[in-house]
């Protein structure tokens, strides 16, 4: 699996930074709820009713966002999935912590096998 980042001015880069790979593992553990692989390009909704609010285990979701608190504050967006690709995007809105400005970063991860 590889993982790229959309940043705010429309640039797609791999995730190979700190941050970027902390916003990755945090993908993969939303990916990974109840032991369950959610996204698959063939029936991914379950993945995306988790992202997207609509389902029980969005409080799970919650308490995985809560592992990175000490860098930074997560705020999820819609997901949405593109079959013919075989890809996930997902819309993430980081707050930095420790940052002399506090910077946030907009990113649109785009997750594919």
């Amino acid at each position: 699996m590889s993982a790229w980042l959309l940043d705010i001015e429309g640039n797609w880069h791999e995730a190979n930074g700190d941050i970027e790979i902390r916003t990755i593992d945090f993908i993969t553990r939303l990916q990974t709820i109840k032991g369950e692989q959610s996204f698959n390009a063939n029936n991914g909704l379950d993945f995306l009713n988790i992202i997207n609010g609509s389902s029980l285990l969005e409080v799970e979701v919650e308490n995985i966002a809560r592992d990175f608190n000490n860098y930074f504050d997560i705020n999820i967006g819609n997901a949405e999935e593109d079959r013919k690709a075989k890809v996930m995007k997902i819309d993430i809105n980081m707050k930095l912590k420790n940052s002399s400005n506090n910077e946030t970063l907009n990113y649109t991860a785009l997750i594919g096998a």
